[in-house]
């Protein structure tokens, strides 16, 4: 008790009561380790993409290459076949 009396003074502090608007439901955030093993995952899928578009690209640059080259190699052939066999004869050894 104090010399004033039992009732509150001006400066005593009031607390106020919380007001949860949970409605019993448990907040959820992302924690520190969920976070780096979603970014993990995800730069993971980044780069395998990234890698399968230049494997893709790749294998496209050498199956033009090859088709080009066996063109050429046909073209040469049939060349040859109307023309004289000295005249071709370099092309026929590189072409066989």
């Amino acid at each position: 008790m104090s010399i004033f009396g039992d009732h509150k003074g001006v400066f005593d502090v009031i607390r106020p009561r919380r007001i949860h608007l949970t409605f019993g439901v448990r907040r959820r955030g992302v924690t520190l380790i969920g976070a780096v093993l979603f970014i993990a995952v995800a730069l993971g899928v980044i780069i395998g993409g990234l890698v399968f578009y230049q494997q893709a690209s790749t294998a496209a640059m050498t199956r033009n290459t090859i088709q080009q080259l066996t063109a050429y190699g046909s073209e040469i052939r049939a060349l040859c076949e109307r023309t004289s066999p000295d005249d071709c004869l370099a092309f026929s050894l590189f072409f066989r």
